[in-house]
């Protein structure tokens, strides 16, 4: 939940804005400057709303205060006053944005969500700079084989304009990474990298959110929800799971790639955008266009340049390399030293052939890193799914396996979890920080895989 601070000492304003904002929000509000200046000191909050009319003598000098201990921290400033040099010296001094009092309700909400919306996606671009510390190359993508070798060489020839690019292959073979990739070494790296997930997604949802809407809820004309499309020129926009769209949102995307215009839902307005596609799909996008079930020119228009990944399976000489650059990133995030694997270790992850791909060796590779009692990762500490030694099973035997995958590690992900608990005392803080998630995140998984212990207050309460 949002966490939004309001300073106004006007309690008519402070009780509406409030109000407007508690249905999704956790607001704090506070009258006293001390108070005020007491809370920024350590910020502990998504969102700052600051009226400057009730700041005394030296109004702004409380925007640039919070913005010298937060820059990040969006700040809102709000007054009665509506002066153009005021206005652009808040901004200056590091506000988000400025509104006049009266506002109305729909107005600070969009301007809120804008405001978020825009923080996540310089979030995001950060996030995958850091994960992939990747700027104008695919130096570090593993590619030891021929054939994800042939792959990196058509994507680098694809990078330089602006078409878009369809990743087809199975779970877990890297097409989310490589999409990273491919944005951070494009000449729009500095504009924003968008995900929208299509999976099971309703269509008019998806519809608002990538369209936005004319019309509020009120029915107030001129207002609109912010939209993936409406993004600045040049923003990258990533489809996961591009084949699970519905036939009519294909019609409306393809009619936005042929025009370059959209079109918001409830109004008839076009604006003018340009933006690049990189679209991934687990399954053949060509077969469902043989069934019936993906419109044929959407396909031609978004597969002309189609690169279709390998499974690990296929590129075994990637497999040692991965391993180690997983490790890497392992021990760094769980804080553990370990030097690498033995070579009963190697020998174990050669034979096997990873049905989920590389994200299967990452979540066991974690485990691993997480329960090693030595400096090395030995042979026992790779937990795999299905068996250990290399399958030659027929291939509906395949099929078979990788369809209980998902279930095989959801159940392996509980056992790493019962581990670091016992190991923890069931001090579930600690096992958190052991597991390198939150402790909410992690009070999430334990209540969707049912565990349970008697000296937890919850439990006791129940029995």
């Amino acid at each position: 939940m949002l966490r939004i601070l309001i300073y106004d000492t006007f309690p008519k304003t402070r009780t509406r804005l409030a109000q407007v904002l508690r249905e999704h929000c956790a607001v704090t509000c506070i009258s006293d400057q001390r108070e005020f200046l007491e809370k920024i000191k350590n910020p502990r909050f998504d969102l700052v709303l600051l009226d400057i009319d009730s700041a005394g003598q030296s109004p702004l000098s409380l925007v640039e205060r919070l913005h010298r201990v937060d820059p990040f921290l969006p700040l809102i400033v709000t007054s009665r006053e509506e002066k153009a040099e005021l206005i652009l010296e808040a901004i200056k001094k590091g506000a988000s944005d400025f509104l006049v009092h009266p506002v109305s309700s729909t107005r600070i909400r969009v301007v809120i969500d804008k405001i978020i919306e825009s923080r996540s996606q310089r979030f995001e671009l950060a996030y995958h700079r850091r994960r992939q510390r990747v700027v104008n190359t695919f130096d570090e993508v593993v590619a030891r084989s021929e054939c994800m070798k042939k792959c990196i060489r058509q994507l680098e020839k694809y990078v330089g304009d602006e078409q878009p690019i369809l990743l087809e292959g199975d779970i877990g073979t890297g097409k989310k990474y490589l999409s990273g990739v491919i944005h951070l070494s494009s000449p729009g790296r500095n504009r924003p990298l968008i995900r929208i997930r299509c999976f099971r997604r309703e269509d008019k949802r998806l519809e608002r959110e990538l369209f936005g809407y004319e019309k509020s809820e009120t029915g107030d004309a001129g207002q609109m929800l912010a939209a993936r499309f409406a993004q600045p020129d040049g923003a990258t926009l990533l489809f996961e799971e591009i084949g699970e769209l519905g036939l009519e949102m294909q019609k409306k995307l393809l009619h936005v790639l042929q025009k370059q215009m959209v079109g918001r839902a409830g109004g008839g307005r076009a604006i003018p955008r340009q933006f690049r596609i990189i679209a991934t799909s687990c399954t053949d996008l060509e077969k469902l266009v043989g069934k019936g079930e993906f419109l044929d020119e959407l396909y031609q228009c978004i597969a002309r340049r189609r690169v279709v990944l390998p499974t690990l399976k296929e590129r075994r000489q990637c497999l040692v390399p991965l391993a180690e650059m997983l490790l890497t990133k392992w021990c760094g995030a769980h804080h553990r030293e370990i030097s690498g694997f033995s070579e009963r270790a190697l020998e174990k992850i050669r034979r096997y052939d990873w049905p989920a791909n590389i994200r299967e060796l990452a979540n066991v590779i974690e485990r691993a890193v997480i329960l090693e009692k030595t400096s090395v990762i030995g042979r026992d500490s790779l937990s795999l799914t299905l068996s250990q030694e290399k399958r030659t099973g027929t291939s509906r035997d395949k099929k078979t396996n990788i369809g209980r995958t998902g279930v095989l590690l959801a159940e392996q992900e509980k056992e790493l979890i019962l581990q670091v608990l016992k190991e923890c005392m069931w001090i579930q803080k600690s096992a958190a920080e052991k597991l390198g998630i939150s402790p909410r995140a992690l009070n999430y998984k334990i209540a969707r895989f049912g565990i349970t212990h008697p000296h937890w207050r919850k439990n006791r309460s129940q029995s």
